[in-house]
């Protein structure tokens, strides 16, 4: 395929705009956030973060009932691959409209309608009696959830100060590992007394409650915390119709990018068989590998957050690759600790193991993010969002679970079909390590063209 700009430079032909003329919604109209705030701030990411960690739940619950919902309906792997990857599919295919809304009007305006329907989704997949309802669920929930997706990153990008977002995009991803961890203890009780359907049925309420009170969050403008750092400096903006062409003709997202596919193909892939291995190989029933193995997930994930947020923020101040540096080291750490997983017995060394992986993928979470967003003009950073989460999962934790359910369902071993993970793994910090020739230069050269 033949993406258009390779090479071209992203700050060509920018234009001065302003960024925040933008029509909005009646239901949206509150007073803006036009300075920096610290305390409002913090409360816009404690509302974003709860919402984040309901957008997890909703999604990895049916991870965590994989076998139950097997057992329940005579699925093979294969089918239960291609039901986790209808999700990813279409959260991954829609999110890249809904960005490209965002980045010409009100983020909220697609970010609450989104909360909405997909817990609507999660507390409809609770009555699904067929292959087809169960698909048709799991892929109306990756629409909602991919309007979050786009525009969770930018909006944080414009509350805080720009030295501080290492630590806060990560804090704000740290529901990766806690709603992952809150979808296994609500699927591991609902099973354990409930039955599984009863599970999307608990988690389908609080998301419309929480989407309920983000909508009177102020809405902050565009490149805020870039103009501040930068003294108040007239706004430039890309074009929409190059936009793709600045992306792509950005070196450091094009090794960036690379190296998430192949992360995340190993681990999200590892992440949707996870119960599924516990439960199959290290003697855990299908309640105690949801509970067991989300308790390990979550604390891997809080200290991983917050030691690899904190880490690249500091070394950013010492050096300017530092979050590179962060997210190189964080990939190869948790490739190690997969490998780990594979050669040790007993359930408590498997839980150790699950718990380093969740702590090293999210030490990388913040500095990744933070890294995309300060490479990228304010005005197209929904539409970079969309067109990341777009690559790493179309090409990542969408095409592995079918692949490894079909390997799985061909060797007879579940165990068997993960073994070659910790080497894509490898492979995708090697790449990312390209980024560190680039980073420093296109930083420099986005914060002087605004």
């Amino acid at each position: 395929m033949i993406v258009p700009g390779w090479g071209v430079s992203p700050f060509h032909n920018a234009r001065k705009e302003p960024l925040n003329e933008r029509k909005e919604p009646p239901m949206f109209r509150l007073k803006k956030y036009t300075k920096i705030n610290l305390t409002y701030a913090w409360f816009a990411l404690i509302i974003l973060a709860s919402l984040n960690i309901m957008n997890y739940a909703d999604r990895s619950i049916f991870n965590a009932l994989m076998d139950p919902i097997k057992s329940d309906f005579k699925f093979n792997d294969l089918q239960l691959g291609w039901l986790a990857s209808a999700f990813l599919f279409v959260y991954a295919i829609a999110a890249y409209p809904l960005a490209r809304i965002a980045d010409k009007g009100i983020r909220k305006a697609v970010l609450i309608p989104g909360v909405l329907l997909w817990s609507v989704a999660t507390f409809f997949t609770g009555w699904s009696h067929s292959f087809f309802h169960l698909f048709l669920a799991r892929s109306i929930l990756g629409i909602g959830e991919a309007s979050y997706a786009t525009t969770l990153a930018p909006l944080l990008t414009d509350y805080f100060p720009s030295a501080m977002r290492s630590t806060v995009l990560g804090l704000a991803n740290a529901p990766l590992g806690i709603g992952t961890a809150l979808g296994y203890y609500v699927a591991g009780l609902s099973a354990m007394h409930f039955g599984w359907r009863h599970a999307f049925f608990y988690l389908g309420i609080p998301g419309v409650l929480l989407g309920i009170v983000a909508m009177f969050l102020r809405e902050p403008e565009m490149g805020l915390s870039d103009r501040q750092e930068q003294k108040e400096k007239p706004n430039k903006e890309i074009p929409h119709q190059e936009a793709l062409k600045s992306l792509f003709g950005t070196k450091t997202l094009r090794y960036l990018w690379l190296s998430q596919i192949l992360s995340t193909f190993a681990l999200g892939g590892m992440l949707v068989w996870i119960a599924a291995l516990l439960h199959r190989h290290y003697g855990f029933t299908v309640a105690d590998a949801a509970i067991d193995g989300g308790t390990a997930a979550v604390v891997g994930s809080v200290l991983g957050v917050c030691i690899g947020g904190i880490a690249a923020d500091w070394w950013g101040r010492i050096a300017v690759n530092g979050p590179i540096w962060v997210v190189i080291l964080g990939t190869a750490l948790s490739g190690v600790s997969l490998t780990v997983l594979f050669h040790v017995t007993g359930r408590m060394n498997a839980l150790y193991c699950v718990g380093a992986i969740a702590f090293f993928q999210m030490a990388i979470n913040g500095p990744f993010l933070a890294a995309m967003m300060n490479v990228t003009f304010p005005n197209i950073r929904s539409t970079c969002n969309a067109v990341y989460l777009f690559l790493i999962h179309v090409f990542g934790d969408a095409s592995s679970p079918p692949v490894i359910g079909y390997l799985s369902h061909r060797m007879g071993d579940l165990k068997s079909a993960l073994q070659f993970l910790p080497w894509v793994t490898l492979l995708a910090a090697i790449i990312a390590g390209g980024a560190l020739f680039h980073y420093g230069k296109e930083k420099r050269e986005m914060l002087g063209s605004l």
